[in-house]
C-alpha cells in the first residue's frame, strides 16, 4: 500500500502581538533540525514515493581495514551485536545512490579465512529486523555478516513488487559493490566462501543474483520465496530453497492454485525445485530426512560439485521457519547447506 505524501498546510492567520516573531524562530528551528540531524535519519522521513538524496563521498575500496569499534545503535541501524562480536554500519556508491549496510562480525584477529554471508531482509523489512529474526551469530560462530538495506525497504528482483522495482534501482550492482568492497576491506574474509541468503522479497533478489552474478557466490538460499525473472543456463551454483507448506504467499505444488502478488503470477515452489535441479544438471536420486516438522530433500549429484536443497516445513504462515525443540530452524539448515 502506498502512502501519498502531502506538505502540511501552514496556518496563516496572524497571531497579535509576536507573530514574527514565531516566524524567525520557527525557521531558525528548522534550519537547526537540517543542521543537526543525521543524513541518514533526516532521509528516511522523506515520503516514501521520493528519491533519496545522494550525500557524503564515495568510500575508500583500496583495500584500507574496516575500523571495528564500539558502535553506536545510528552508526549499525538497529541491528543487534552480541556479546563477543563486533559491528559497524557501510556505505558504498552504487549508480547515483549512496547505500547503507550493516557488518557484524566476531571480535578479536581472524584465525582462518572467514566465511562472508549476506542477509536480504523481505519488503518493508529494515536490515535490524532480518538480523533479529534469522539470529545467526549463535549458528554462524565464525561469520561476517553482511546486511543491506533495501531502496526503499524493497528489493529490483525484476519482473514486479516494489518501490526498488518501480524506480528501476540495480540492485545487482549494489549487491555485487557491498561483497567486493567487503572482501577488499576486511581482513581475513575469503571470496571462495561468500553466500547469500534472503527473504521473501529478498528471496527473490537472492534468485536474481543466482542467475545475474553466479560466480559470486558460493551458495544461495531463498526463504519463503520463488523468482519473478526467468533464469536460462547460468553457471551452476548451489541453492537451498525453504518454505512452508501453508504460507499463504505461495503455491508449492500443482494441488494448489498459483498465488498472484501485486499482479504477477507466481510459479509454483515445487516447479523451482525441479528448475534448478535442471539448471545445475542434477541427477539420481535425493537423499530424504524428516526432523521434526522439517523435510529436507538434497540432490547432491550435480554439476561442479553444486548441490540443490529443499527444506519444507508443515504448516506454518509467512515467516523465516524458527523451529522447536525437535525442528531446526531455517537458519540452522541454511548454514548447514553452506558450510
Amino acid at each position: 500500500m502506498r502512502h501519498h505524501w502531502r506538505p502540511a498546510r501552514l496556518d496563516r492567520r496572524p497571531t497579535a502581538g509576536f507573530g514574527p516573531v514565531v516566524v524567525v524562530a520557527f525557521v531558525a528551528a528548522v534550519v537547526l533540525l537540517a543542521v543537526t540531524v543525521p543524513a541518514e535519519v533526516r532521509s528516511s522521513a522523506a515520503p516514501r514515493s521520493a528519491v533519496p538524496t545522494v550525500h557524503g563521498t564515495r568510500p575508500k575500496t583500496t583495500g584500507a581495514p574496516v575500523e571495528f569499534v564500539a558502535s553506536t545503535s545510528s552508526q549499525l541501524d538497529g541491528v543487534p551485536v552480541p556479546a563477543g562480536w563486533v559491528g559497524n554500519g557501510e556505505r558504498v556508491r552504487s549508480g547515483a545512490l549512496e547505500r547503507f549496510y550493516v557488518i557484524v562480525r566476531p571480535a578479536g584477529t581472524a584465525t582462518g579465512p572467514l566465511p562472508v554471508l549476506v542477509v536480504l531482509p523481505g519488503r518493508e523489512m529494515t536490515a535490524a529486523g532480518i538480523a533479529r529474526v534469522t539470529d545467526f551469530p549463535p549458528v554462524a560462530s565464525r561469520a561476517v555478516l553482511i546486511y543491506p538495506e533495501g531502496y526503499g525497504r524493497s528489493w529490483n528482483a525484476g519482473g514486479c513488487c516494489g518501490l526498488a522495482y518501480d524506480a528501476g534501482v540495480d540492485d545487482t550492482a549494489f549487491l555485487a559493490a557491498v561483497v567486493h568492497q567487503v572482501l577488499a576491506a576486511v581482513p581475513g574474509t575469503s571470496a571462495r566462501a561468500v553466500y547469500l541468503a534472503g527473504f521473501s522479497n529478498g528471496g527473490r533478489m537472492a534468485y536474481r543474483m543466482a542467475c545475474a552474478d553466479p560466480g559470486l557466490f558460493a551458495g544461495v538460499a531463498a526463504v519463503e520465496a520463488v523468482p519473478v525473472v526467468g533464469c536460462e543456463g547460468p553457471h551452476p551454483v548451489s541453492i537451498a530453497i525453504v518454505a512452508y507448506q501453508d504460507d499463504p504467499l505461495l503455491s508449492i505444488s500443482a494441488a494448489q492454485p498459483a498465488k498472484v502478488i501485486d499482479g504477477f503470477v507466481e510459479p509454483r515452489v515445487d516447479d523451482e525445485v525441479a528448475l534448478w535441479r535442471q539448471l545445475d544438471g542434477c541427477t539420481g536420486q535425493p537423499t530424504v530426512q524428516q526432523t521434526g516438522t522439517v523435510t529436507v530433500t538434497e540432490w547432491t549429484a550435480c554439476r561442479d560439485k553444486t548441490r540443490v536443497q529443499y527444506d519444507l516445513y508443515a504448516g506454518g504462515r509467512h515467516l523465516w521457519p524458527r523451529g522447536a525443540a525437535a525442528t531446526p530452524s531455517a537458519t540452522e539448515l541454511v548454514w548447514g547447506f553452506f558450510r
